[in-house]
């Protein structure tokens, strides 16, 4: 009889892991999507970039190299060359 209630509790416990890794295999597939669409997103918003800073007012240029360039950037005269 012990027996039995043992081999019962495993299968109730491998059930409730293979609904659980159902799950998280099921969270990770949609995270992988949401990147994927995130980076495609990503490339066509920075292929748009130089059309935008072309067309774009002072105010959109600032914003748009704030968003490039967060911690802004900066310029070294003698060497002719942003710094790094």
């Amino acid at each position: 009889m012990r027996k039995s209630v043992h081999i019962t509790n495993v299968q109730k416990n491998t059930s409730l892991k293979n609904k659980k890794l159902g799950s998280n295999l099921l969270k990770a597939s949609k995270k992988s999507s949401d990147s994927e669409n995130y980076v495609e997103w990503t490339i066509k918003f920075a292929l748009k970039l130089p059309s935008m800073w072309h067309s774009a007012d002072y105010s959109t240029t600032q914003n748009i190299q704030f968003l490039i360039f967060p911690d802004g950037i900066y310029y070294n005269k003698s060497s002719d060359r942003p710094h790094e």
